[in-house]
């Protein structure tokens, strides 16, 4: 038994100096992170078998393992630094390459038709709202732009990218996840994300500057009929244009219901009436 706790023993720091050398030329070891070297392992393996590999949903310490992981490898001589390797450092919440993702997509004018925006709406990182935030309010006409690639103006393309980032990202709490899922379902790329994320922005702007994402509410209305109760706008409460489909279809149900009571009563009174005429013939030939 103690030959055998020996042997694991020894392969357990085998396997500790081999991840090491995967840090050559830095003092960093697998002990400053609270993860175990099997982990450590697997999230290697995982990461390298696939090309589309989950950087979001890990925790604190995986991340931030797999950051100084990736880090090393990029340092690594011929090691191509392209856009998905830019994303894993983006959803690791690699502070550098934030800032010089959005330090870039300020300098467009046109942000829908830039790869930096593209990045930063998959990085499911809060933070990057933040960053962002000026583009949202911007003063700019709700119109379609391009030809060949659609997009719309800047504060429009990223209300939507913003909702992206908090669906995906598990920094804030559930009910603001199914919130913003529930936005991009009923309105998709239209304008009012813009009003609908400016609103939301404000309300929660102190959680964003202490970065406290947890504390992030959904929107809530303002008081109705001098009442001080203030209403989460969940996405029942979402007040849709004339012009919506969904309020298109809402309104021809509400029709198609209207008609069908009608046919009803017509119904009734027919038979009603029917039912008279009998028994007033047969009253008379009685």
């Amino acid at each position: 038994m103690k030959r055998l706790c020996k042997t694991v023993k020894s392969c357990n720091l085998l396997f500790l100096s081999i991840l090491s050398l995967a840090f050559a030329g830095s003092p960093v070891c697998l002990t400053c992170y609270a993860i175990s070297s099997e982990r450590a392992s697997e999230l290697i393996a995982e990461r390298n078998k696939t090309s589309r590999f989950d950087c979001i949903n890990r925790t604190e310490e995986e991340k931030a393992f797999l950051l100084d992981y990736l880090k090393k490898q990029h340092a690594k001589p011929g090691y191509d630094y392209e856009e998905f390797a830019q994303l894993e450092f983006l959803q690791l919440g690699d502070e550098p390459t934030i800032k010089r993702l959005v330090d870039k997509l300020h300098e467009w004018p046109q942000a829908w038709a830039s790869q930096e925006l593209s990045l930063l709406e998959r990085s499911g990182q809060a933070s990057v709202i933040e960053a962002i935030s000026d583009v949202l309010f911007r003063e700019q006409p709700f119109e379609q732009l391009g030809t060949d690639a659609i997009g719309f103006p800047a504060s429009f393309e990223v209300a939507t990218a913003m909702l992206k980032i908090v669906s995906d990202s598990p920094q804030f709490a559930p009910e603001v996840r199914h919130w913003a899922n529930g936005v991009k379902a009923l309105y998709g790329c239209q304008k009012e994300n813009r009003e609908i994320m400016r609103k939301w922005y404000r309300q929660n702007e102190a959680h964003f500057k202490s970065h406290d994402y947890r504390a992030v509410q959904p929107p809530v209305e303002a008081p109705r009929d001098d009442s001080p109760v203030r209403h989460p706008l969940t996405n029942d409460s979402l007040s849709l244009p004339a012009s919506h489909p969904s309020a298109l279809s809402s309104g021809n149900a509400q029709t198609q219901e209207s008609s069908r009571n009608w046919y009803a009563w017509i119904a009734a009174l027919l038979l009603a009436g029917s039912g008279t005429l009998v028994w007033l013939l047969k009253r008379n030939r009685t």
